[in-house]
């Protein structure tokens, strides 16, 4: 009788666990837009884009706008995310946006509300000459 009550109260927990990462989800990017994965056996929440517009707008900032206000944006909303399921649920909690073009990549990572991975830190603007090595005449 114990073990079933333990195994019932551990059940109850793991659900109220992934109803709050969903709603630190949900309070920042649109449940149109964005599935969510998690897997509470390795602290990982994995936000998906799936919705047409959230796949375009991503893929924007990706090849062309990796800089721009809009990126800077959706990190804010990741970072949120991370602090939120920090505060929530509890520490060691890695959460990443997906790549909409690669599933194996990830365009923004936090873990505990610190950064891991910005796709700002690894892009080069398109107007900056310099950083491609070119010398102005």
């Amino acid at each position: 009788m114990v073990i079933f009550c333990g195994s019932a109260i551990y059940r109850q927990e793991q659900k109220q666990q992934r109803a709050d990462i969903r709603s630190a989800v949900y309070d920042e990017l649109s449940k149109s837009e964005f599935k969510v994965k998690i897997d509470q056996d390795e602290q990982e929440v994995e936000i998906v884009p799936y919705g047409d517009g959230a796949q375009y707008a991503l893929r924007i900032i990706g090849n062309l706008a990796a800089d721009s206000e809009a990126a800077d944006e959706m990190d804010d909303s990741v970072k949120a995310i991370s602090k939120k399921i920090d505060k929530k649920v509890g520490d060691g909690w890695t959460v990443g946006l997906q790549n909409p073009d690669n599933s194996k990549r990830y365009f923004w990572i936090y873990k505990d509300g610190k950064c891991k991975y910005r796709l700002q830190d690894h892009a080069v603007s398109y107007d900056d000459y310099d950083d491609y090595g070119y010398e102005d005449d």
